[in-house]
């Protein structure tokens, strides 16, 4: 910079402030570095289809001032865009478990496990191509569709057959939950349908297998999100899969 103040020297002033921008430089790394370091560490929801390398992880803050974590591919596709997000899902989710919502300690512990269930069915959805998407809809819906692949919640040390081990974990019910993922996941569908990437797989690629190990890699996500240990069946995904594609 060049010296405009008399009898000082381009150094003397560069001394000067050097003090004033390490503390800008230190209040900036307070406050973001932090977050940076969370985000790294937790990374993309667990996924066959999609490295998590290829994915760009960036912070994103609306007109409201509120910010969110999204992960998009190095083309740019999104996810998930605000209007998929959980504040903006959490209404939807109301209507739909009114009783719940009416009652603020059980909708507290909604919002902050719908959070987490979000990131974990968002995340896969960013990672499926249109063929597993259209494919793993046909099988996995409905929350039925999780108990039929051995999503059958335990929690290490429960001895007990009446124990609900995902009320045990998260304080709501076993039955909520599934119903709560069931919603997400219809919303996760409904945006990935409208946003994949137009590659299709490798043509050598078996996409029956490909897909089973998606639904494997989010059923995982969502059990590990909510705390729970799941012993899941991919021979009866292969199964389900394989009726729905002869």
């Amino acid at each position: 910079m060049d010296s405009d103040i008399p009898g000082f020297s381009e150094a003397e002033i560069n001394d000067q402030l050097a003090d004033y921008f390490a503390e800008i430089d230190a209040d900036y790394a307070a406050q973001i570095e932090p977050t940076v370091e969370y985000f790294e560490k937790k990374g993309p929801p667990e996924g066959v289809h999609e490295s998590h390398d290829t994915l760009i992880r960036k912070v994103v803050t609306d007109k409201n001032g509120v910010s969110r974590h999204v992960w998009t591919h190095p083309d740019e596709s999104e996810s998930p865009p605000a209007k998929h997000s959980v504040t903006n899902l959490l209404p939807e989710l109301a209507k739909h478990f009114p009783t719940e919502a009416a009652d603020a300690a059980t909708w507290a512990k909604v919002k902050a496990h719908v959070t987490k269930l979000h990131d974990a069915i968002y995340g896969a959805m960013i990672r499926a191509t249109p063929r597993i998407l259209e494919l793993a809809r046909n099988v996995l819906d409905t929350p039925e569709d999780f108990t039929k692949f051995g999503f059958a919640p335990t929690i290490s040390g429960t001895q007990h057959a009446n124990v609900d081990p995902i009320r045990e974990a998260t304080g709501l019910s076993t039955h909520l939950v599934l119903n709560l993922t069931s919603k997400l996941l219809a919303a996760g569908y409904t945006w990935a349908k409208s946003q994949a990437r137009k590659e299709g797989l490798d043509p050598r690629g078996d996409l029956v297998a490909q897909t089973a190990d998606w639904i494997l890699g989010l059923l995982q996500d969502v059990a590990k999100e909510l705390g729970v240990d799941v012993v899941l069946s991919r021979d009866a995904i292969v199964k389900a899969l394989m009726e729905k594609s002869a």
